[in-house]
């Protein structure tokens, strides 16, 4: 578990509320101080501040340098929660007729729109907002189901014949969630957890890294199957078949 603290420097009603001293310390302190003695693993400190940030370094929190815009008097909680949960990262690949690697045997793509209110971007007042709700744990783990059998039935083919599980890194619970859904095993997990655990899940960008790792470390043979899924806001799941 990670402890997240947010703190802006441009504070109206109480300025500087964040270092203002309280009881001889600065109020941020004292939160600090009761995040490190929880079960939290890290304590993050999310500002736009450098004065903040240098401040909650001193008593023991990682800095996190918030965007101005996710820091204003207008931006939401959950704009600075999703700056601090997602990383960055790129990734490409090249397409072949022939060589090595799995083949693309079928591609689909699914929509829900009914669920566009759980994860996206809003702009009210030209202002940029974060939409990241809590269900995306359930709504994500469900569509990676959904487009598996849909990706299955194409072939024919049943759960035990998927030997690679190239699943988009989406979080723990995300993955936890599609274990269980999907009757996966540890190995069948280990490298989107891989992936998450090394990287964090760096949205569409996410599923090439677990491509990647698979591609390194499962010993495929000739005719093994694959499934490899990536979820996005939509709420959208691309997925495609692959057979080595």
């Amino acid at each position: 578990m990670i402890a997240l603290i947010t703190a802006r420097g441009g504070s109206t009603r109480l300025v500087n509320k964040a270092t203002r001293q309280v009881a001889g310390f600065p109020a941020l302190a004292w939160a600090i101080g009761a995040a490190r003695r929880s079960s939290a693993a890290c304590v993050i400190l999310s500002s736009d501040d450098d004065h903040i940030l240098r401040t909650g370094e001193i008593y023991g929190a990682q800095p996190l340098k918030r965007p101005a815009e996710y820091a204003t008097e207008h931006a939401s909680r959950e704009s600075a929660v999703a700056h601090a949960i997602f990383a960055d990262g790129a990734g490409a690949l090249a397409l072949a007729r022939d060589g090595r690697g799995p083949s693309i045997v079928a591609h689909r793509t699914l929509f829900r729109p009914e669920h566009l209110d759980a994860m996206g971007f809003e702009y009210p007042g030209g202002r940029p907002r974060v939409i990241l709700s809590k269900d995306v744990r359930r709504i994500g783990a469900h569509m990676m189901g959904e487009m598996a059998r849909t990706l299955m039935d194409l072939q024919g083919l049943k759960r035990d014949a998927i030997r690679h599980w190239v699943l988009h890194s989406a979080g723990r619970r995300v993955l936890d969630r599609a274990r269980v859904l999907l009757e996966l095993d540890d190995a069948d997990l280990a490298a989107s957890r891989a992936v998450l655990r090394r990287f964090g899940n760096m949205s569409s960008a996410t599923i090439l890294f677990v491509l990647e790792e698979v591609l390194r470390s499962a010993a495929a043979v000739p005719g093994d199957w694959g499934l490899m899924i990536g979820l996005g806001p939509g709420f959208a799941a691309e997925g495609a078949l692959l057979q080595w």
